[in-house]
């Protein structure tokens, strides 16, 4: 089992069928929905799962994986594994083709007595089940916008447009994208963005658009990447305003969509017929060669309009039943300082896309905190906190219920406040005498949290100080401010941390500990640049002038020189760039590659940001500075204006954050960063907060890429895994742990550097390596490379998996139990099963298949070996499909060299969700 499915285990052990917490309603089966259903019911809450479509997994469900080469991140694969684990769920009830008819006054000490009907069909008539709840979680996700809308694009009477949902159903059906009026592959590929998003034109309201849908960059480009790899012919062209920048590594990735793709950054006007089927894109070019005013016009075969999120289409009746309001756009939106997963009444949260825009990975997150919320009222109330049975079957451990919290900003705040109320004690360690981050350092840089900059900042100012003062008051939470932790040895159950500060040292002991010590990044001011002083900044100096009331008359704001900034950074941009305009009359230009809005709010920051008269210049090329005479003479290409534009300017603030090291990264042996300087590394297997050791979670801006709202959540997600690990005060340790020969190792320390949990030390005493059958995650990496064999994993053992191989199989499969086999079962459930000639062998990860298992079955009469593991970025431990990969392309260049035929030996990586790419790999 991968990280997340052996943490889910624990889960189950502690509780699932003890009925321990009072049940919940949970209004959607897409994935926000599902992941809050199944991580309640981990904590033995009885679940009453409503659907009103005849099946569970809303738009996610419906969407294919998008790995090409390489993995992209889409997270379908881990949507998959929520909804195949929802129906296994005995604490779950399952009310699918079903809505909320109507909410009454609870009773037996519940809250609500929801009313539940069944959605009304010509074969059967209307039927209505009461149930009684204490809680109820409103998921009902999100409708993709109707294109018809705009009647520019002529969407309904062009055949080759189509949408990305189509699109996106066309790769995971048939592994294709093909043209609707004939089945042909198209050489010529455009991808519209920002259709239904960032707009006001196409909406009887102007206000109804001022949100960036969020996902529209990522699916697309994720799509692009993939038609690009499948199809090497086909040329790509993606219209755009701003690329947004999603997820971690996203600056690689970008880099590497610009090298394959063109990019033109301009919203196409019309769409017109072409010959043959092809459409005619009209748009006006941003080009300094074209001019102010140009037009220009392609053809190509196939155009993709990447459509935006609209509200939920029963939002409104549904806010009516819960007596709620919803925002202006029809979500059922969180805004301002505060913004965590509950509608101001009690008992009653929203989560996912119907909060606001946002992804699977940031749904499922928002679930988990949801889930926290929930489990945290219930220890508050009396009601016992659930989860508190004792584990049963599996041996147990006693473990320590403390936890430590390292970082005082508002993921660690709300994290120990939320661990707090779930009863453990919670050591919180701080670098900075006072708490609250960067949010409390700057208030007056996330205007995007209030409709004024004013309201933001006395908002932000005012939670902020209520959440500290919460923390500091709970009698369980010790606060050590400016201190900040030299080591930490120990794993889940049972960490040591040592802590110096206040003149001297101390040990803490905790079960679990959660890193939310920020972004681990800095200014990127030179040496010579500091020691100068006006007229270039950085953001704090900026905000150091602006709280002086000493603004200069004219000031630029440069970003993304170093690197293209995420959201963060560009919110507290807008924000100080907003209050230069508005407060002190300054002329203020904006200079950044690509504008991000990606987050709830933003948007709209940013329409005041030049409503307030800043000028925003997107660049092509980085602007060059130059410093005479106290002056800062700024050049910049502006294709807007078709020319080169050149300003002086009293001020230069340079607004990048640069990823720094963050000491974080080396307390522990074994950790493992993400790029960037992210605390979490990057696989999709450990989002939201799970990092690649067992017992320590990440939250808030020491992921990467996260911003206020987000840090809020994680703070909340991290404190129900935690719970989830250490709420009986006892673990559950499951059989299969790999085993050390001592006799036979010989202290190379291979198994302790490879080992991709952690989960190996070295025993002085026996001369050995060692693993701790806790942390071990049972994935047989350390076996298949112990260059002594002195390590084994049970019920993997050579021989059990020489016998497994069996007697002359033409082709035989070493199939990982978390992808290739999951997939292949999902092919046969689909009527495509694999030849008679295919011999499966089931591994736990491509990462135990060593060279001699290979041998074993060529050996065995296989003409043919595939090693069928992961996607290598997004293995379900981590690493192990690497691996196995490249032992196997070893492998197959030794063969050759010795006159076999190389190719009798493949590594390829799969997902659970393609059983259609399964099928065809080991049939061709």
């Amino acid at each position: 089992m991968g990280l997340n499915k052996a943490i889910q285990t624990a889960h189950r052990s502690q509780g699932a069928d003890s009925g321990s917490g009072k049940p919940v309603l949970v209004i959607g089966a897409g994935i926000a929905g599902a992941t809050a259903a199944l991580r309640l019911s981990e904590a033995g809450v009885p679940v009453y799962l409503v659907e009103k479509q005849p099946r569970i997994g809303g738009h996610a469900a419906r969407m294919g994986c998008k790995a090409s080469d390489t993995c992209v991140r889409c997270n379908v694969c881990v949507a998959d594994e929520i909804f195949r684990g929802v129906p296994q769920s005995p604490a779950i009830r399952l009310h699918t083709s079903t809505r909320l008819a109507r909410l009454e006054p609870g009773r037996d000490g519940l809250r609500y007595t929801a009313v539940l009907e069944s959605v009304p069909s010509p074969a059967g008539a209307r039927r209505e089940t009461a149930v009684g709840v204490d809680s109820i979680v409103v998921a009902i996700g999100y409708e993709p916008y109707d294109p018809t809308e705009n009647s520019a694009y002529h969407y309904a009477s062009l055949p080759n447009v189509i949408t990305g949902v189509e699109a996106e159903r066309q790769l995971a059906e048939q592994s294709a994208l093909t043209r609707p009026s004939d089945g042909a592959v198209p050489a010529r590929v455009a991808f519209v963005q920002c259709v239904g998003s960032r707009t006001e034109e196409i909406w009887r309201r102007p206000e109804d658009t001022d949100y960036c849908s969020t996902v529209c960059c990522a699916y697309a480009l994720r799509m692009a990447r993939q038609l690009t790899h499948r199809n090497p012919g086909s040329e790509v062209t993606v219209f755009y305003m701003d690329i947004q920048n999603f997820g971690k590594g996203f600056n690689a990735f970008f880099a590497d969509c610009r090298s394959r793709m063109r990019f033109i950054r301009s919203r196409p006007y019309e769409l017109q017929a072409g010959a043959d089927g092809a459409v005619r894109v009209c748009y006006a070019p941003e080009t300094a060669d074209a001019g102010a005013g140009a037009v220009a016009s392609e053809t190509f075969d196939l155009v993709v309009l990447s459509v935006g999120i609209r509200p939920p289409a029963d939002g409104r009746r549904l806010a009516d039943q819960l007596g709620v309001a919803m925002d202006p756009q029809g979500f059922f939106g969180l805004k301002g300082a505060g913004a965590l997963p509950d509608l101001q009444r009690k008992g009653l949260y929203v989560i996912g896309a119907a909060e606001s825009p946002k992804d699977i990975a940031g749904s499922m997150a928002q679930a988990e905190a949801a889930s926290a919320a929930i489990l945290s009222e219930a220890g508050e109330s009396g009601g016992g906190v659930a989860g508190a049975a004792e584990p049963a079957g599996a041996e147990t451990r006693a473990v320590c219920r403390d936890v430590a919290v390292l970082g005082g900003g508002v993921a660690g705040l709300q994290a120990a406040l939320a661990l707090s109320d779930l009863g453990h004690a919670v050591s919180l360690v701080h670098r900075d005498p006072a708490l609250g981050g960067t949010a409390a350092a700057r208030p007056e840089c996330y205007g995007y949290l209030g409709e004024t900059a004013e309201e933001a900042a006395d908002a932000l100012g005012t939670y902020l100080g209520e959440l500290t003062a919460a923390v500091q008051a709970r009698g369980n939470v010790t606060v050590h401010a400016g201190s900040r932790v030299e080591s930490v040895r120990g794993e889940l159950g049972d960490f040591t941390l040592r802590v110096s500060g206040g003149g001297g040292a101390t040990e803490l002991r905790a079960g679990a500990l959660v890193l939310a010590v920020g972004a681990g990044c800095a200014p990127i001011l030179t040496e010579a640049q500091r020691a100068g002083g006006p007229p270039i900044t950085d953001l704090a100096g900026l905000l150091a002038f602006i709280r002086a009331e000493d603004v200069p008359a004219r000031v630029a704001i440069l970003l993304d020189m170093a690197a293209e900034q995420g959201r963060a950074v560009y919110a507290q941009t807008f924000s100080a760039a907003e209050r230069l305009a508005t407060r002190f009359g300054a002329q203020v230009t904006l200079y950044g590659a690509n504008m991000r809005v990606a987050a709830a709010g933003l948007e709209r920051l940013y329409r005041r940001v030049r409503d307030a008269g800043v000028v925003p210049v997107r660049w092509a090329k980085k602007p060059t500075l130059a410093t005479a005479g106290g002056k800062v003479q700024i050049r910049c290409e502006d294709p807007v204006a078709g020319g080169v534009l050149s300003e002086e300017v009293d001020l230069a603030v340079l607004a990048d954050l640069a990823p720094a090291r963050n000491g974080e990264a080396g307390l522990m042996a074994g950790f493992r960063a993400g790029p960037e300087g992210a605390l979490q590394y990057d696989d999709v297997w450990l989002l939201p907060t799970l990092t690649n050791r067992p017992g320590v979670f990440v939250a808030g801006a020491a992921r990467g890429n996260s911003e206020y709202r987000e840090a809020l959540t994680d703070g909340l997600a991290a404190a129900r895994a935690v719970h989830g690990l250490l709420a009986t005060g006892r673990i559950a340790v499951a059989d299969g742990a790999a085993r050390v020969d001592a006799e036979k190792c010989v202290a190379c320390l291979t198994c302790l550097r490879i080992c991709p949990h952690g989960a190996i030390t070295f025993d002085v005493t026996e001369a050995a390596a060692s693993i701790s059958a806790v942390s071990c995650q049972r994935c047989g990496v350390c076996a298949a490379e112990c260059p002594a064999k002195a390590i084994t994993l049970p019920g993997f053992e050579d021989e059990q998996v020489a016998a497994a191989i069996g007697g002359k199989p033409r082709i035989t499969v070493f199939a990982c139990e978390n992808s290739a086999v999951p997939a292949c079962e999902a092919a046969a459930r689909a009527g495509k099963k694999c030849p008679r000639n295919v011999k499966l062998v089931r591994v736990p990860c491509a990462g135990r298949v060593d060279p001699q298992m290979i041998l074993t079955a060529l050996e065995q009469g296989a003409d043919k070996v595939f090693v069928a593991g992961c996607h290598p970025e997004s293995c379900q431990y981590l690493s192990g499909a690497s691996r196995g990969k490249r032992r196997a392309e070893q492998l197959s260049a030794s063969l050759a060299r010795a006159g076999v035929d190389a190719a009798r030996v493949e590594f390829f990586g799969v997902a659970a969700v393609e059983p259609n790419r399964f099928v065809e790999m080991v049939t061709s």
